[in-house]
């Protein structure tokens, strides 16, 4: 009966961690959206020194760079392009960084998608 009492609690060490980090993880890419959106550079400086996923989506898809590609926020969208962030990643309704960006006519977050390799 020990031998088990003490595989549950290696089990649980293990485990645990591991879905704290998950959620933390989740909720530090809602945080990352969140700044993006605000035009909070030195938040989303700060979550990208953390390890958050510059390509993290809600549950619409919709990521740091389609938001703030939508909002305008150059330079904002010139970091996360700088991190990685995916130029062609896709919403759930199809749109992209440079569809948000082009509809509301935001032509230096245009320019600056394309010269990253953003497709019409």
């Amino acid at each position: 009966m020990r031998k088990i009492g003490i595989a549950v609690g290696v089990i649980g060490v293990l485990i645990m961690p591991a879905l704290f980090c998950s959620v933390v993880y989740a909720d530090q890419g809602a945080a990352l959206i969140q700044a993006a959106g605000k035009n909070d550079l030195t938040q989303v400086q700060n979550l990208l020194e953390q390890g958050t996923d510059v390509n993290a989506k809600d549950d619409d898809g919709v990521t740091a760079l389609t938001g703030t590609s939508f909002e305008g926020h150059f330079d904002v969208a010139k970091l996360l392009v700088e991190k990685g962030a995916d130029v062609n990643i896709k919403r759930k309704d199809g749109d992209t960084a440079l569809m948000a960006g082009s509809a509301k006519d935001h032509t230096k977050i245009v320019e600056l998608l394309k010269a990253h390799g953003a497709k019409e």
